[in-house]
């Protein structure tokens, strides 16, 4: 049964979708309508919460999670290469749908990128536009302070000790 579970960061609130242990979708939960979903507290989703955490106040730069990819297989392509894009960087969309091989979508890409299931994790904030920052579906504000929060994280990395505490 799929069930949601909310963690609280800095930027909002998350939510954490889970089913037959996979995350099946990581999502902005403030000031939205929360899914019709029963709560729950699996092992996946607690995990998940401690490596958004680990993201925000631990230094953790990649995550490591068991993710329901998209059964889309042009969604899944994007998905798969936004996961490519490291931690402070960014690439453009048409970069993007070189990396997916569909340099010749390039607005399909971006509208893929709209459908991320996986906020942070799958890193669409990211993603840019060749003419600036470019659209993001949880708000532009929201995009910036991602991108923000990356480029003065670099160089900073707590040491393990500090991560291992959350």
């Amino acid at each position: 049964m799929k069930t949601v579970y909310y963690c609280y960061t800095p930027l909002s609130p998350m939510g954490i979708t889970e089913e037959n242990g996979l995350v099946t979708g990581i999502f902005y939960a403030g000031g939205k309508p929360r899914p019709d979903l029963p709560e729950g507290s699996s092992a996946v989703q607690k995990e998940a919460a401690r490596q958004l955490l680990g993201y925000f106040y631990g230094g953790l730069r990649e995550f490591s999670l068991p993710l329901a990819m998209p059964e889309n297989p042009f969604l899944r392509s994007v998905v798969e290469a936004m996961l490519d894009i490291p931690f402070g960087s960014t690439v453009t969309y048409s970069r993007l749908a070189e990396m997916a091989s569909r340099p010749s979508a390039v607005r399909a890409v971006a509208s893929a990128c709209g459908k991320n299931p996986f906020a942070i994790v799958v890193p669409c904030h990211r993603v840019i536009a060749k003419k600036g920052i470019g659209g993001y579906s949880s708000g532009i504000e929201l995009k910036k302070a991602l991108l923000g929060f990356e480029s003065t994280s670099l160089g900073s990395v707590p040491d393990s000790g500090e991560a291992a505490s959350l």
